[in-house]
Protein backbone atom coordinates (compact mmCIF):
# COMPACT_ATOMS: atom_id res chain seq x y z
CA UNK A 1 0.00 0.00 0.00
CA UNK A 2 1.64 3.51 -1.27
CA UNK A 3 0.36 6.24 0.50
CA UNK A 4 0.68 9.89 -0.76
CA UNK A 5 0.73 12.95 1.27
CA UNK A 6 -0.23 16.40 1.05
CA UNK A 7 2.79 18.71 -0.40
CA UNK A 8 3.30 21.51 1.74
CA UNK A 9 4.32 25.15 0.38
CA UNK A 10 6.46 27.38 1.41
CA UNK A 11 3.90 29.90 3.06
CA UNK A 12 2.35 26.71 5.08
CA UNK A 13 5.97 25.78 6.38
CA UNK A 14 6.68 29.74 7.61
CA UNK A 15 3.27 29.55 8.89
CA UNK A 16 3.34 26.54 10.96
CA UNK A 17 6.96 26.23 12.23
CA UNK A 18 9.80 28.46 11.64
CA UNK A 19 12.12 25.83 12.76
CA UNK A 20 12.91 22.72 10.34
CA UNK A 21 13.47 20.55 12.83
CA UNK A 22 9.61 21.43 13.96
CA UNK A 23 8.66 21.32 10.96
CA UNK A 24 10.13 17.68 10.35
CA UNK A 25 8.40 16.76 13.63
CA UNK A 26 4.90 17.82 12.49
CA UNK A 27 5.19 16.63 9.03
CA UNK A 28 6.32 12.91 10.60
CA UNK A 29 3.39 13.40 13.09
CA UNK A 30 1.55 14.10 10.18
CA UNK A 31 1.89 10.59 8.51
CA UNK A 32 0.85 9.26 11.33
CA UNK A 33 -2.23 11.19 11.82
CA UNK A 34 -3.33 10.61 8.13
CA UNK A 35 -2.66 6.40 8.51
CA UNK A 36 -4.24 6.20 11.98
CA UNK A 37 -7.43 8.07 10.25
CA UNK A 38 -7.87 5.95 7.58
CA UNK A 39 -7.62 3.01 10.19
CA UNK A 40 -4.11 1.26 8.21
CA UNK A 41 -3.32 -1.38 10.75
CA UNK A 42 0.00 -1.38 9.48
CA UNK A 43 2.81 0.00 11.76
CA UNK A 44 5.17 2.84 9.80
CA UNK A 45 8.27 0.16 10.39
CA UNK A 46 5.82 -2.33 8.15
CA UNK A 47 5.33 0.85 5.71
CA UNK A 48 9.00 1.59 4.77
CA UNK A 49 9.55 -2.24 5.00
CA UNK A 50 10.80 -3.72 1.17
CA UNK A 51 8.87 -6.96 0.29
CA UNK A 52 9.64 -8.72 -2.31
CA UNK A 53 8.45 -12.24 -4.28
CA UNK A 54 10.46 -14.83 -5.09
CA UNK A 55 13.77 -13.42 -4.13
CA UNK A 56 15.17 -16.40 -2.52
CA UNK A 57 14.13 -20.04 -2.45
CA UNK A 58 11.45 -20.93 0.27
CA UNK A 59 13.06 -22.97 3.25
CA UNK A 60 12.03 -26.99 3.18
CA UNK A 61 11.27 -25.85 7.28
CA UNK A 62 8.89 -23.44 6.37
CA UNK A 63 6.77 -25.42 4.26
CA UNK A 64 6.94 -28.42 6.90
CA UNK A 65 5.81 -25.36 9.10
CA UNK A 66 3.26 -24.10 6.41
CA UNK A 67 1.84 -27.68 5.73
CA UNK A 68 1.03 -27.66 9.81
CA UNK A 69 -1.27 -24.84 9.67
CA UNK A 70 -4.99 -26.19 9.68
CA UNK A 71 -6.05 -24.29 6.58
CA UNK A 72 -3.16 -25.52 4.57
CA UNK A 73 -2.60 -29.21 5.34
CA UNK A 74 -2.52 -31.03 2.45
CA UNK A 75 -1.65 -28.69 -0.10
CA UNK A 76 1.85 -27.16 0.80
CA UNK A 77 4.21 -30.21 0.23
CA UNK A 78 1.53 -31.80 -2.32
CA UNK A 79 2.92 -28.58 -4.69
CA UNK A 80 6.31 -28.30 -3.96
CA UNK A 81 8.43 -26.32 -5.99
CA UNK A 82 5.56 -23.81 -6.99
CA UNK A 83 6.19 -21.57 -4.44
CA UNK A 84 7.69 -18.28 -4.46
CA UNK A 85 9.23 -16.92 -1.23
CA UNK A 86 8.18 -13.55 0.25
CA UNK A 87 11.24 -11.59 1.59
CA UNK A 88 11.43 -8.67 3.88
CA UNK A 89 14.50 -7.05 4.06
CA UNK A 90 15.91 -10.14 2.50
CA UNK A 91 14.81 -12.40 4.83
CA UNK A 92 12.51 -15.19 3.78
CA UNK A 93 8.93 -14.60 5.87
CA UNK A 94 6.58 -16.81 3.88
CA UNK A 95 5.62 -17.64 0.38
CA UNK A 96 2.31 -17.97 -2.17
CA UNK A 97 1.67 -20.32 -4.55
CA UNK A 98 1.00 -18.46 -7.96
CA UNK A 99 -1.16 -20.19 -10.14
CA UNK A 100 -2.29 -18.98 -13.79
CA UNK A 101 -5.65 -20.46 -14.70
CA UNK A 102 -6.64 -21.53 -18.49
CA UNK A 103 -8.43 -18.81 -19.18
CA UNK A 104 -5.50 -16.14 -18.35
CA UNK A 105 -6.67 -15.10 -14.95
CA UNK A 106 -4.34 -15.35 -12.02
CA UNK A 107 -5.19 -16.75 -8.61
CA UNK A 108 -3.24 -17.36 -5.70
CA UNK A 109 -3.22 -20.53 -4.06
CA UNK A 110 -1.48 -20.76 -0.36
CA UNK A 111 -0.15 -17.97 0.81
CA UNK A 112 1.83 -18.20 4.42
CA UNK A 113 3.29 -15.73 6.47
CA UNK A 114 4.83 -16.76 9.65
CA UNK A 115 3.36 -16.29 13.02
CA UNK A 116 5.97 -13.59 13.86
CA UNK A 117 5.06 -12.01 11.35
CA UNK A 118 1.04 -11.40 10.82
CA UNK A 119 -1.03 -9.18 11.60
CA UNK A 120 1.36 -5.94 10.12
CA UNK A 121 -0.36 -5.84 7.04
CA UNK A 122 2.42 -8.13 4.85
CA UNK A 123 -0.01 -10.20 3.37
CA UNK A 124 -2.54 -7.71 2.08
CA UNK A 125 1.14 -5.86 0.43
CA UNK A 126 2.60 -8.82 -1.34
CA UNK A 127 -1.59 -9.64 -2.50
CA UNK A 128 -1.53 -6.14 -4.19
CA UNK A 129 2.45 -6.31 -5.49
CA UNK A 130 1.63 -9.78 -6.93
CA UNK A 131 -1.91 -8.49 -8.29
CA UNK A 132 -0.55 -5.09 -9.61
CA UNK A 133 0.64 -6.37 -13.01
CA UNK A 134 -2.59 -8.51 -13.71
CA UNK A 135 -5.67 -7.37 -15.16
CA UNK A 136 -7.55 -10.02 -13.35
CA UNK A 137 -7.72 -12.34 -10.45
CA UNK A 138 -9.14 -14.14 -7.70
CA UNK A 139 -8.58 -16.32 -5.00
CA UNK A 140 -10.53 -19.22 -2.88
CA UNK A 141 -10.57 -18.64 0.55
CA UNK A 142 -12.14 -21.18 3.51
CA UNK A 143 -15.39 -19.86 4.86
CA UNK A 144 -13.37 -19.74 8.11
CA UNK A 145 -10.38 -18.33 6.91
CA UNK A 146 -10.75 -14.77 8.49
CA UNK A 147 -7.23 -13.44 8.63
CA UNK A 148 -7.09 -14.66 4.84
CA UNK A 149 -10.63 -12.86 3.91
CA UNK A 150 -8.94 -9.70 5.68
CA UNK A 151 -5.55 -9.57 3.55
CA UNK A 152 -7.66 -9.95 0.77
CA UNK A 153 -10.26 -7.23 1.52
CA UNK A 154 -6.84 -4.74 2.66
CA UNK A 155 -5.99 -5.80 -0.72
CA UNK A 156 -8.92 -4.41 -2.99
CA UNK A 157 -10.73 -7.81 -3.62
CA UNK A 158 -13.97 -8.39 -2.65
CA UNK A 159 -16.13 -11.56 -1.99
CA UNK A 160 -17.67 -12.61 -5.04
CA UNK A 161 -20.08 -15.78 -4.52
CA UNK A 162 -18.97 -19.20 -3.60
CA UNK A 163 -17.11 -22.28 -4.96
CA UNK A 164 -17.76 -26.26 -3.54
CA UNK A 165 -14.72 -28.63 -4.25
CA UNK A 166 -15.91 -31.10 -5.98
CA UNK A 167 -13.21 -33.57 -4.98
CA UNK A 168 -13.60 -32.88 -0.92
CA UNK A 169 -16.74 -30.45 -0.52
CA UNK A 170 -15.03 -27.99 1.14
CA UNK A 171 -16.61 -24.76 0.59
CA UNK A 172 -14.47 -21.34 -0.99
CA UNK A 173 -15.51 -17.89 -0.65
CA UNK A 174 -14.46 -16.29 -4.03
CA UNK A 175 -12.39 -13.55 -4.23
CA UNK A 176 -11.92 -11.30 -6.76
CA UNK A 177 -9.40 -8.29 -7.68
CA UNK A 178 -11.89 -5.52 -8.15
CA UNK A 179 -11.25 -3.68 -11.80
Amino acid sequence: MTLSYPTLNWWDTSIIHSSSTLLQREVKMTRLNIATLLGLSESLESLKAELKIGEKPVPEELLVLAENDPHLSGVVLSRKGQQKSITLNGVVIGFLTPRKQGDGQWRTGAIYIVPEYRSKGYASRIITIFFSDKEKGYALIEEDNYPSQRAFSNAGFKQDGVFTDKTDGVVYQVWKKKP
